[in-house]
């Protein structure tokens, strides 16, 4: 594209977008067919503009998508006299007032992650644990990965969610063909869904309103994989994560899911981090539990992590190293008033049913 070329299609891309401003619609999709210059002019403009611009779909039908804020997601709330789950009232029923809560974190795991795994990852045996363990947890917020149609309607289904808890998508829109969910005790004011740039995969926010501050909880499960350029789509997301999170606007905010963060035992020349998210937003595990390895992959005591490791992961038939993929962060905007501070976080779930071994946390705030 010479320059005559690509300033034509600034001025063109520059009336779409004026016109998208000046509309009462929130999203834009633009075609599939734009080339990667005409894609990179799109993201640089938006940018300018202070839009919200992703990429959305798979394969041919990938495309840009610009917001004036993320999507928002049709939160329920589950009527008992209309026998169905409705769409959240947007007034509260009360003034939430609690002097602490938890939450409590899940990847659950789902069969379409590679080759076929149906064998040690027992899902009939799983989903019917996970729904009793959750239940019996009695969680004050749960989040949750990798949920599918199928678990999604199952557990919308329990009574324990009918009874306790408003949800971030009656509709299902957020899980097809897997993704993340939250569930709440608390009344739920809004919910946003927001695609990555770098990667088809997506984080779910739930605001919150508690003590009469807003809490935007952001559901997260980044790409995974042990090379170095997916440690730079995870930096690139998880970058984007705080930027749409800061533009929802919040008083607290909390980060929480599967990050798949790789240790240096997998060819890093340190632990991955992230220096944006260390330095805006506290690590809880390490806050609660400073020098201690909290690990929730992990290899050396879950079978079903250690064959995950060598049928998926690796696929060399080596055992790849344990990590601490699943995490907790939070950061405050509280001035003249205490905030909220962790009390405590532990891994839980972590004994075998069966065959298998479910891995995870429960985060006490």
């Amino acid at each position: 594209m010479n320059d005559r070329m690509k300033q034509a299609a600034i001025e063109e891309y520059q009336i779409m977008l004026d016109q998208f401003l000046e509309s009462d619609d929130i999203v834009y999709h633009f075609p599939s067919h734009l080339n990667k210059l005409e894609r990179a002019i799109i993201h640089d403009m938006a940018e300018e503009l202070s839009l919200l611009h992703y990429s959305n779909g798979i394969r041919r039908e990938r495309h840009i998508v610009v917001a004036k804020h993320p999507p928002i997601l049709d939160g329920g709330v589950y009527d008992h006299k209309q026998g169905q789950w409705v769409s959240i009232p947007s007034d509260a029923p009360d003034i939430v007032e609690c002097d602490n809560f938890t939450v409590l974190n899940l990847n659950v795991l789902f069969e379409g992650i590679g080759s076929d795994i149906s064998d040690i990852i027992c899902t009939d045996i799983r989903i019917p644990a996970i729904f009793k363990f959750l239940e019996e947890q009695d969680a004050s917020i749960i989040t949750l990965q990798e949920v599918t149609p199928d678990f999604y309607n199952f557990l919308l289904e329990q009574s324990w969610v009918k009874d306790k808890y408003y949800i971030s998508d009656r509709v299902g829109s957020s899980i097809t063909p897997s993704g993340n969910f939250l569930l709440s005790q608390f009344h739920i004011s809004k919910n946003y869904q927001y695609y990555y740039t770098k990667s088809p995969k997506c984080v779910v926010f739930s605001e919150i309103i508690i003590n009469d501050k807003v809490l935007s909880v952001g559901v997260v499960h980044l790409k995974a994989g042990n090379r170095d350029r997916y440690s730079r789509t995870r930096r690139s997301d998880i970058i984007d994560t705080m930027s749409v999170q800061d533009k929802i606007g919040f008083d607290f905010a909390i980060l929480i899911g599967d990050f798949n963060f790789r240790n240096k035992k997998e060819g890093y020349s340190n632990h991955e981090t992230v220096p944006e998210l260390e330095e805006r937003y506290t690590d809880v595990w390490k806050y609660c539990k400073p020098g201690e390895a909290g690990i929730t992959h992990d290899v050396e005591n879950n079978l079903m992590a250690k064959e995950l490791s060598i049928r998926v992961y690796q696929k060399n038939g080596k055992v790849g190293s344990s990590n601490r993929f699943d995490r907790l962060y939070y950061k405050h905007k509280f001035i003249d008033e205490e905030p909220w501070e962790p009390l405590d976080i532990q891994i839980v779930a972590n004994q075998p049913i069966g065959k298998i071994t479910i891995l995870n946390y429960i985060d006490n705030l």
